[in-house]
């Protein structure tokens, strides 16, 4: 249900954790499973969902043929133009189905956006096409100009149910679906000039650009369609819709727009924006963010919705991000903030993740799992502390790495993982259900670490699927402060190593109520230390390295049986 495109920047960083440092890798207890499939050619997972079975709903792209298992998919045009894939994979990441669209002129690069799965694995999605789209099942769709925008509808045994394609003489998109468990389909996206929506209704429009919000039955019978526009830039890049059906939307705009009589104005350049409508399509209330920098974009990049009807929205910003409320986010020219708004658009609060120079990011998906905990992935590239959390690509500061992270409710993280190899890996979907457990997919060349696992891609780049449990996330901790070193693994039941730097210094650890229940004094020589805890409490303990260049502590979880 994301859509990444155009002013978003591919390189996305997280995250702040509160006491401790932390650069935080997968070990084998992160990851359930971690699966690889594609071609020759590149192969991306652009987006995820995932049914009260477990199991996951995936759109992407692929150049040339798909391989999934036994299924494999054929591009309609060339080698290297890039066509559309959905697919289904049961709860271990076996393919089921698949199936694959796009376009036969040379040079066509097709691209779904957004992915929805309801609760019965009934599945929408949307993106981009160039011109006329041609369906695995021989059915053509004709386009109407350059960039065109489609939206499709599948059952849960693969079955499409309908099909559509809409668009004018200038480029247009769809960024955003959502289907509800009634079947009912809701879809966002961007266009300029006049629009032929999908066949169903034609919008004339007096600005440019503009966007649009729909609703549809499962039959294809079109509800409502709304538009909004803005004389400078506006663009949608997500949606969500809670069980009353109220729609909300997130994005960007430059200078003013209008949401159904609820004007918003930039502070800077172009501001964030989430607007909440009914189940009618009428504009219940709309709030902004930004910044006062010039040339600043900052955007609602990806939100969603817990049970209470809380939203919560990520996106990105520069110096100083001011919200409803008087909330004003401190930063440095490249920052990310997960921020929350109750029911009726209320404020309540944002934090923020600070980058620093020469990094660049931007958050991809964000979810709420059943417990409301915030779940989010993306991309980083080069090496920072952000927050007090580093980020460190396994090869290189050149490469890019994707990450995972876990927020609570307040926004304060929960645990955060990376993965990826020497070159450009990312994370662009992750959804969760009512189970423990969550999964993501992304794209990854050559050879990438998940943790212990190790993948190595077909052709130029793969896409990846991975299982995890979303609440139980274990890393290898490395600390840093004034010393750096590693504790693994983390949580552990009786014994754990501690991988400790080449200098002299004093190792202790504390139990909760301050006690020291362990020292141990570091050689110029020792490289490792591996400790046994077996007869203290399962419980919190508190990690202390004392040398030459001060104290530096960390924070080590000792597990029962």
């Amino acid at each position: 249900m994301k859509q990444i495109n155009h002013i978003r920047p591919v390189f996305c960083y997280l995250i702040a954790l509160l006491l401790i440092s932390l650069h935080i890798e997968t070990s084998a207890q992160g990851f359930i499973w971690v699966k690889s499939y594609g071609g020759d050619q590149k192969d991306k997972g652009k987006d995820l969902g995932v049914d009260q079975f477990g199991n996951q709903y995936i759109a992407g792209f692929f150049q040339g043929q798909m391989n999934m298992g036994s299924i494999s998919l054929d591009a309609v045009g060339g080698e290297f133009d890039e066509d559309i894939f959905i697919s289904k994979m049961d709860i271990d990441g076996n393919p089921v189905w698949g199936h694959s669209m796009g376009n036969a002129a040379s040079q066509s690069d097709d691209y779904p956006f957004g992915l929805s799965v309801n609760d019965n694995g009934f599945i929408a999605s949307t993106g981009k096409c160039f011109g006329y789209v041609k369906l695995d099942n021989g059915d053509s769709l004709p386009g109407f100009g350059m960039e065109d925008m489609w939206l499709v509808t599948y059952d849960p045994d693969g079955n499409l149910n309908w099909a559509k394609l809409g668009g004018g003489n200038s480029d247009d998109m769809g960024s955003a679906v959502y289907i509800d468990n009634d079947q009912n389909v809701y879809c966002a996206g961007n266009f300029k000039g006049n629009l032929n929506f999908f066949e169903d209704s034609m919008i004339t429009t007096v600005y440019d650009p503009n966007i649009y919000c729909a609703k549809y039955k499962w039959n294809g019978e079109l509800l409502w369609v709304k538009t909004f526009s803005s004389a400078s830039a506006i663009q949608v890049y997500d949606m969500m819709v809670d069980p009353a059906g109220n729609v909300y939307m997130s994005g960007n705009y430059r200078h003013t727009v209008d949401f159904g009589g609820t004007e918003l104005t930039s502070l800077g350049d172009a501001d964030g924006y989430v607007v909440k409508m009914s189940s009618a399509g009428n504009v219940l209330w709309a709030t902004s963010f930004g910044s006062d920098v010039e040339s600043s974009d900052e955007t609602g990049a990806t939100l969603s919705l817990d049970d209470a009807g809380n939203c919560y929205v990520a996106g990105t910003f520069a110096g100083n991000c001011y919200f409803d409320g008087g909330e004003i986010l401190t930063g440095s020219p490249k920052n990310i903030f997960v921020a929350a708004y109750d029911i009726s658009g209320e404020f309540l609060w944002a934090n923020s993740i600070r980058g620093g120079p020469g990094v660049k990011f931007s958050p991809i998906t964000l979810s709420i799992s059943a417990e409301e905990n915030i779940l989010l992935t993306g991309i980083f590239a080069g090496v920072d502390t952000i927050g007090s959390i580093i980020l460190e690509p396994y090869f290189n500061k050149d490469s890019a790495d994707a990450f995972i992270a876990s927020f609570n409710p307040l926004g304060d993280v929960n645990w955060a993982i990376h993965v990826g190899g020497e070159h450009h890996d990312g994370g662009f979907g992750i959804a969760g259900n009512g189970s423990a457990f969550a999964f993501a997919t992304g794209n990854y060349k050559g050879e990438a670490q998940f943790g212990t696992n190790t993948l190595l891609s077909n052709g130029v780049s793969d896409m990846w699927v991975a299982k995890f449990q979303k609440n139980t996330v274990t890393g290898n901790a490395s600390i840093q402060g004034a010393e750096k070193f590693q504790i693994f693994p983390n949580p552990f039941t009786n014994q754990f190593t501690v991988a400790l730097p080449a200098k002299t210094a004093k190792l202790t650890i504390l139990n909760a109520f301050g006690q020291i229940v362990y020292q141990h004094e570091i050689t110029d020589f020792e490289k490792q230390v591996t400790l046994d805890l077996s007869l203290p409490a399962a419980g919190i303990y508190t990690v202390q390295l004392n040398g030459a260049y001060g104290v530096t502590t960390g924070k080590l979880e000792k597990q029962s049986y």
